[in-house]
C-alpha cells in the first residue's frame, strides 16, 4: 500500500506545481488589473464573500477536514469564528459591493477580473479532483479502517493476522481498536498472555 501511494503522489506532483503556478500567476494578473482600474477593494469584496460560501460548502460536504478543538478556549474561538466570524465578512462584502458603484469605464476591467477569479477558482479546483487510482486507495484504506473496527468481515482474527495488520493499524490511527479486538479474541481462545518476540519494554 505504502509503495501505490508513493507512486501515486510523485506521478501527480508536478500537475499539483504547475497548476499551483498557473493559479499563483492568474492571481497576480488580477491583482494587478484590479489595482490599476480603482477596483481592489471591490475585488477582494468578491473574493472575500466567494470564499465563505467556500468554506460553508466545504464544512457541510467534508466536516473531517475541519477537525473540532479540544480545549474548551479553543472551541470557543472555533465558534465564534464560524458564527459570527464567517457571516461578518459575508455581510461586509455584501454591504460593500451594493453601495459602491461601478463607472461605466470600470466596466470591462471588473470583467477581467471576475474572468481571473474564475480562472483561479478553476486551477485549484482541479488539484481537489481526485484521479480514479486516488479513489481506489480512498476506498482501500476506508475499508480497511472499518475492518479494523469490525463493522466489515474480513480475515479471520490470529496472532499472525494482528501482527501482519498492525502497522497498517498504526498508520491509520487505529492500533488502540485493533489491538482490543486482539485481546477479546484472545480472551475467547483462552490464550495466555501475548509477549511477542519483536515487542520491546522498557
Amino acid at each position: 500500500m505504502h509503495r501505490t501511494v508513493a507512486e501515486e503522489y510523485l506521478k501527480i506532483r508536478g500537475i499539483d506545481r504547475w497548476s499551483l503556478a498557473a493559479a499563483a500567476s492568474i492571481l497576480a494578473l488580477g491583482i494587478a488589473v484590479a489595482s490599476f482600474s480603482g477596483l481592489f477593494l471591490f475585488s477582494a469584496a468578491i473574493s472575500g464573500l466567494l470564499l465563505t460560501v467556500f468554506l460553508v460548502v466545504a464544512m457541510f460536504r467534508h466536516p473531517e477536514r475541519f477537525p473540532v478543538a479540544t480545549g474548551t478556549f479553543e472551541q470557543f474561538k472555533q465558534a465564534m469564528s464560524l458564527i459570527v466570524g464567517l457571516p461578518m465578512m459575508a455581510i461586509v462584502a455584501l454591504v460593500y459591493i451594493g453601495t459602491t458603484e461601478v463607472i461605466s469605464e470600470q466596466w470591462p476591467y471588473l470583467m477581467a477580473i471576475l474572468l481571473h477569479i474564475v480562472g483561479v477558482i478553476a486551477v485549484l479546483a482541479m488539484l481537489r479532483i481526485p484521479t480514479s487510482k486516488q479513489w481506489q486507495i480512498r476506498n482501500n484504506i476506508l475499508s480497511l479502517k472499518r475492518y479494523f473496527h469490525g463493522e466489515i468481515n474480513g480475515p479471520a482474527m490470529s496472532v499472525e493476522c494482528y501482527e501482519h495488520y498492525l502497522p497498517f493499524a498504526v498508520a491509520l490511527d487505529v492500533e488502540q481498536r485493533w489491538t482490543e479486538r486482539f485481546n477479546l479474541w484472545r480472551e475467547s481462545q483462552k490464550m495466555e498472555a501475548y509477549a511477542p518476540d519483536w515487542l520491546i519494554t522498557s
